[in-house]
């Protein structure tokens, strides 16, 4: 294993792939980490307008990014990317950068609510042709 994209939406579930990441780099210490956080382009619904959260800057992004990993920073790659949706970006990324696998959590909500709201991870399993490497909150 050489490369591992790591995906993150800066919250307390994706630590769990920093997590994950550290203890791999002790088996493959020159393993290169890129962690990566998408930016997604939308067009904001006037409905919903007081629950979104403003779209960051690339800038903001990478700082917000660097926070969350704290000490851990030294040890990986921060990537930010701007898409349409989060799953093009991610296997954009993890493509251009040819990683040999992606690592992202899963809140493990099951299929009844992904039909409704999408999974970034199943949209990941589907479409990517990389290797996924997933858990889910149950496995944690």
């Amino acid at each position: 294993m050489n490369k591992l994209l790591v995906t993150t939406d800066l919250s307390d579930l994706s630590r769990t792939g920093i997590s994950h990441a550290k203890q791999l780099l002790k088996q493959y210490p020159k393993m290169e980490v890129i962690v990566l956080f998408v930016i997604e382009k939308h067009l904001p619904n006037p409905l919903y307008a007081h629950y979104e959260k403003p779209i960051p800057t690339r800038d903001e992004a990478m700082q917000q990014l660097i926070e969350f990993l704290g000490e851990d920073a030294v040890l990986f790659t921060p990537k930010i990317t701007i898409a349409e949706n989060i799953h093009e970006g991610i296997i954009a990324v993890a493509k251009k950068l040819k990683v040999d696998f992606i690592r992202i959590a899963s809140h493990g909500y099951g299929s009844l609510k992904s039909f409704f709201i999408g999974s970034t991870t199943q949209k990941l399993i589907e479409k990517c042709p990389i290797p996924i490497i997933t858990n889910s909150v149950a496995t944690i």
